[in-house]
């Protein structure tokens, strides 16, 4: 599902933005305001006395429409999203390479070693074979 929606809803289109205090969707952005909450300053959603999220304005007085963005890296420089296909099987950061080639070794270390230990069994057929 989620490959259907990214590759039939590239970045720029209009979406949905979601709402985690509700769970519903608006197709429009929501209104901030800048609030300091324990001592840091943070954008805040403003919302109405029913609890749903008021829409930020444009020039004209219309909600501006919720565009999709698929951005690669967020403030720190952690990975978000992958911006291209090939993205998907390439490598971001070489200590997660080396996880997945350790998780690797120890899958072929299993597989082998259960096939040995097949080998040696009385009765292989009724052992290994039937479960």
């Amino acid at each position: 599902m989620a490959l259907g929606y990214r590759s039939s809803h590239p970045a720029g289109t209009p979406g949905w933005q979601f709402d985690s205090n509700s769970g519903d969707a608006y197709t429009y952005e929501f209104a901030t305001e800048k609030t300091t909450v324990n001592g840091v300053a943070t954008d805040t959603v403003v919302r109405d006395a029913a609890g749903v999220p008021k829409p930020k304005l444009d020039a004209a007085g219309k909600p501006v429409s919720f565009l999709v963005a698929y951005p690669a890296q967020d403030e720190k420089g952690n990975f978000i999203s992958h911006p291209t296909a090939g993205s998907v099987v390439g490598a971001h950061n070489i200590g997660w390479v080396f996880i997945q080639a350790t998780v690797a070794i120890l899958i072929l270390v299993g597989f082998e070693s259960v096939t040995s230990m097949g080998g040696e069994a009385k009765n292989a057929k009724r052992d290994f074979l039937s479960r």
